[in-house]
């Protein structure tokens, strides 16, 4: 049983690792404890006991990386607690992939050290909902939907030339047999969907949201919301010249409106520009005399989930009016778990907006939703929501597990800032890059 994972990557305190490794024999726990950590000296020292079995994760040749275990644990067997057979995507980067034929090397050296291994990953997924993550170093990087990873077995399922290489060494290296596998997982192509219904999400977001009224805006967290959207409604009174209005803290998007009208995006992944204090926007605000009206409509991607930047709130922390700190908003959190509440009266050229279309399944077979010709939104088919899609890519498809199919379907396509034609097509193979 596992004691701690990559604590390396963090701090070195020992009394913690101590604490949670005798809690755990307190608790009956009576198997081979050990630690996981990278193979850096850095990370070995800070998160590996010296009486605790070790093993480390790491990609690359295994002849390369267990001798940086030996200085911490000599004599012992030698185990890859994660052996990143792939790697994950961020929305803006290229799709990452790895050469199969690399497994064959891989596996010869695990065998020539007889050590242990496990693959992260060996089978890909997706990051359903608003589950995916985010990495943050010099710039906040948030993890796209699929996480494909280029993994053995793919995201629905389907076998690999990586997988095929790996099942090739291990039944070679016990002396087996190849037996037949089975079957592949099929896919199905549905085709093009008309979305013929719309509403803006201003003319829906009180039936869809919690309202609260607070002094000044805080992170969506306070107001009990995880994940989503959360909008942040304030009017200043008063006899103002043209100013500047600061949003601070934006945690990750932001859609800002003056009087009713569009202002501007402020995107966290964005680098800032020169003179640009980081995770701010701000624009002028004409002199009135009387009352004007800010709407911001805050997006919050994945949450680092790596780094000394893990503790991520969502949201924004403070609006200003020329350093004039602005109080009194009322605050809507928007999870967007409840859709079934969508009114969709008439029809909408304005974005945001909900877009619905029907469409028939003939098998419950998986398949995929291509999204290009849409900028940025989240797709729900059946109420469940499969994720994110942004223009920025690397991928441009959606997973649709067939699980999730009945006869007659409704899709809902949440789009934030417009598409080239209200229609998706629903095809039988991803595209990831």
């Amino acid at each position: 049983m596992q004691v701690e994972n990559e604590y390396g990557s963090y701090a070195n305190d020992k009394e913690y690792l101590v604490f949670i490794k005798e809690l755990m024999i307190e608790c009956g726990v009576d198997v081979l404890l050990f630690t996981s950590d990278g193979q850096t000296r850095h990370m070995l020292s800070g998160g590996s006991l010296l009486d605790t079995f070790k093993v480390i994760n790491f990609s690359g040749k295994p002849n390369e990386a267990f001798p940086d275990l030996v200085p911490f644990q000599k004599d012992m067997p030698q185990m890859c607690g994660e052996y990143w057979c792939g790697w994950f995507d961020h929305w803006g980067d290229k799709h990452h992939t790895t050469n199969p034929e690399d497994m064959k090397t891989v596996m010869e050296q695990f065998f020539e050290n007889d050590a242990s291994f496990n693959f992260y990953m060996f089978h890909g997924g997706t990051n359903f909902n608003f589950w995916a993550g985010a990495n943050h170093h010099d710039l906040y990087c948030p993890t796209i939907t699929s996480y494909d990873y280029d993994a053995p077995l793919n995201e629905h399922g389907g076998y690999t030339k990586k997988y095929h290489i790996i099942r090739e060494a291990l039944i070679k290296h016990q002396g087996l047999e190849l037996t037949e596998l089975p079957a592949e997982p099929k896919l199905q192509k549905i085709g093009k969907v008309e979305l013929t219904q719309s509403v803006s999400l201003f003319d829906n977001y009180k039936i869809l949201s919690k309202h609260f009224r607070d002094g000044y805006p805080r992170q969506m967290e306070y107001y009990g919301q995880n994940f989503g959207y959360i909008l942040y409604h304030t009017d200043i009174v008063g006899n103002y010249p043209e100013s500047n209005v600061t949003i601070e803290g934006i945690h990750d998007i932001a859609y800002v409106y003056a009087n009713g009208q569009y202002i501007g995006k402020f995107d966290r992944s964005e680098k800032p520009k020169k003179g640009e204090a980081p995770e701010s926007f701000t624009f002028k605000l004409p002199e009135f005399n009387g009352k004007s009206s800010i709407d911001i409509l805050v997006e919050g991607m994945g949450r680092v989930n790596y780094g000394r930047k893990i503790y991520d709130r969502k949201g924004i922390s403070a609006v200003t009016i020329d350093y004039q700190l602005v109080f009194g908003w009322d605050i809507y959190t928007l999870p967007l778990d409840n859709i079934d509440k969508l009114m969709f009266i008439g029809n909408t050229d304005e974005y945001p907006s909900f877009l619905k279309g029907t469409f028939k399944a003939n098998s419950k077979d998986d398949c995929y939703i291509d999204m290009r010709g849409f900028k940025k939104g989240i797709v729900f088919v059946n109420g469940f929501n499969l994720g994110r899609y942004w223009e920025k890519g690397p991928q441009k498809t959606l997973y649709l597990p067939g699980v999730l199919l009945r006869d007659v379907n409704t899709i809902v396509v949440f789009e934030q800032e417009g598409c080239a034609k209200r229609e998706v097509n629903i095809v039988d193979k991803p595209m990831l890059k």
